[in-house]
C-alpha cells in the first residue's frame, strides 16, 4: 500500500513541474516566401487542359492567374469566361503556412485578396487577378512541298528549314504548320514562292507581339562519316507500353501508325488503342470487330489521316489463303478495303505511300523471298482487288520474316526501297522497277 502511494505522489510531481514549462517555439529563425504556387480550374471539367498556373510577382506581391485565348489551346474555342465567376482553387504551400480565407473557391472576375501567414507569424497580402492570355508561341512546326514530296528538315535553334535537293526546285505552293494561332509571312501556302533563292518568313504569335525568322534554303545534304546529324531529332516524350495500358511482355503489340493528331498501337487480338502524338496521353480505342491473333497482325498510315490493318495471311506450301486488309479513317468503323486470295505468306509488314484519297500504292512484303505485293490507288479509286508482284534481285537481297519496302512515289516508276533481314542476303538498297540494283548499304 505505501509503494501506491509513493508513485502516485511521484506521477503527480513529474506532472506538475511539466505542466509549468512553456510549450517550445517551432517557428523558425527565417521566413520564406511561403506561398510557391497558385493554381486554377474550371469546375465539371475532366480536360488534360484544365490548369491554370498563375504567376507569383512577390515584389509586388501580386498572383496572375493565366487563362489560354482559345481552350482547350489547340482548338479554335474561345476560353468560357463565364466560369470565371467559380473556378476551383490550390496553393502549394511551405509547411507550417497557412492562407486566409480559405482557398476553395474564387471569383476571378474580379480582384481577389487573399493573407498569407508565414512560419514566424509575419503576414504577408497578395492580390490575385485573372489575365486571358493569347498565346506567344511563335514557331514551324512542319515544312512540306507536297508536289515534290519534299519534307523540310526544321533546325529549331538556328531559325532554319532546310529541303534537300541536288536539282532545281522551282517555284511551288507549301504545306506549313505554325503554332496555334500564329501567321506566317509570306504565306508559302497561299503564294508560290521560288525555292531556287535563299528568302526568309517570319511567323508572328498569336499575340501579335512574338516574332520567329526562319531562313528557307534548299541544300544538298553533307554526308556524315556515321550516325545522324546532332540535333537532328527531339524528344517530345517517352512511356512504356505498360504505362500506356499496354500489356508490353506478351509480344502482341508489333505496329504502330499516326495520322495528324494521333499515335495508333495496334495490339493483335485487341482493339485498337490510340493516344495525343504529342503528348503520348490516351485519348480513345477504336472497336475492331474483326480482331484475333492474326487478324489484325500489322498497321500503317497513308499521307492523310488513313489506317489500313492487315491479317498475317502465312498458309504455306504454295496454298491459297485470304489477306484481309480493313481502312480506318480518321478514328472511324473500320471498314473491309481489300479481301483477296493468293499463293504468298504475308501481311508481318505493310506500308502506305501517298494518300488513299488521291493517289497511293500499297506495300506487303513476302516471308522468305525477295518479293513484295503492292495494290495502286488512282485518284481515291482502289485499281484491283488483286496485288501486283515486285521481284528484287534475290542475290542481292532477301530476308525470312523481317522486311519491308517504300516507294519514292506514288507508284514503282522511280524506283523502290527494300530492306531484309534473315539468313537470306542482308542489305537495305534502292531498286529499279524492273527488280535490279541502283544501290545497295
Amino acid at each position: 500500500m505505501k509503494n501506491k502511494i509513493f508513485l502516485i505522489i511521484m506521477a503527480a510531481f513529474i506532472f506538475g513541474i511539466s505542466a509549468c514549462q512553456s510549450p517550445e517555439d517551432l517557428a523558425p529563425s527565417a521566413s520564406h516566401n511561403g506561398i510557391n504556387s497558385l493554381k486554377a480550374f474550371l469546375l465539371d471539367d475532366d480536360s488534360e487542359n484544365n490548369n491554370f498556373v498563375g504567376e507569383i510577382d512577390y515584389a509586388n506581391r501580386t498572383i496572375t492567374i493565366v487563362c489560354p485565348y482559345n481552350y482547350p489551346k489547340e482548338s479554335d474555342n474561345l476560353f468560357p469566361t463565364d466560369k470565371l465567376v467559380k473556378m476551383r482553387m490550390e496553393a502549394g504551400l511551405d509547411n507550417n503556412v497557412y492562407v486566409t480565407p480559405s482557398l476553395l473557391y474564387m471569383d476571378l472576375t474580379k480582384e481577389n485578396y487573399i493573407t498569407v501567414t508565414l512560419q514566424n507569424k509575419e503576414q504577408v497580402q497578395y492580390k490575385v487577378v485573372c489575365e486571358i492570355r493569347k498565346n506567344n508561341e511563335c514557331a514551324i512546326t512542319q515544312y512540306n512541298i507536297p508536289s515534290l514530296e519534299f519534307h523540310g528538315i526544321i533546325n529549331e535553334e538556328n531559325k532554319s528549314i532546310s529541303l534537300i535537293s541536288t536539282d532545281p526546285v522551282g517555284t511551288s505552293l507549301a504545306e506549313v504548320k505554325v503554332s496555334h494561332g500564329a501567321t506566317i509571312s509570306p504565306d508559302p501556302t497561299t503564294e508560290t514562292l521560288n525555292y531556287d533563292e535563299p528568302f526568309n518568313v517570319t511567323v508572328t504569335a498569336q499575340n501579335g507581339k512574338d516574332k520567329a525568322t526562319y531562313a528557307v534554303r534548299v541544300v544538298e545534304p553533307n554526308k556524315l562519316p556515321q550516325g545522324m546529324r546532332k540535333g537532328s531529332g527531339k524528344l517530345i516524350w517517352s512511356k512504356a507500353l505498360g504505362d500506356m495500358g499496354i500489356n508490353g511482355t506478351d509480344n502482341n503489340t508489333v505496329a504502330i501508325a499516326s495520322s495528324s493528331n494521333y499515335l495508333f498501337v495496334n495490339t493483335r487480338n485487341s482493339d485498337l488503342k490510340y493516344f495525343n502524338r504529342n503528348t503520348g496521353e490516351y485519348v480513345g480505342t477504336i472497336n475492331l470487330p474483326f480482331k484475333s491473333g492474326l487478324a489484325n497482325f500489322c498497321i500503317a498510315n497513308d499521307a492523310n489521316n488513313n489506317l489500313l490493318i492487315t491479317n498475317l495471311r502465312n498458309t504455306g506450301g504454295g496454298a491459297q489463303a485470304v489477306q484481309t486488309i480493313y481502312r480506318i479513317t480518321g478514328t472511324g468503323e473500320p471498314q473491309k478495303y481489300i479481301e483477296t486470295s493468293h499463293i504468298y505468306p504475308t501481311g508481318r509488314k505493310l506500308s502506305v505511300c501517298g494518300s488513299l484519297d488521291g493517289d497511293a500504292i500499297i506495300l506487303s512484303s513476302v516471308e522468305i523471298s525477295s518479293k513484295i505485293l503492292y495494290w495502286e490507288v488512282k485518284n481515291g479509286v482502289l485499281q484491283s482487288q488483286e496485288p501486283k508482284l515486285f521481284t528484287a534481285d534475290p542475290t542481292i537481297i532477301g530476308w525470312n520474316y523481317l522486311g519491308d519496302a517504300v516507294t519514292f512515289g506514288t507508284d514503282l516508276s522511280q524506283g523502290i526501297f527494300c530492306v531484309g533481314y534473315g539468313s537470306q542476303p542482308r542489305a537495305f538498297g534502292f531498286f529499279n522497277p524492273d527488280g535490279s540494283k541502283k544501290c545497295t548499304i
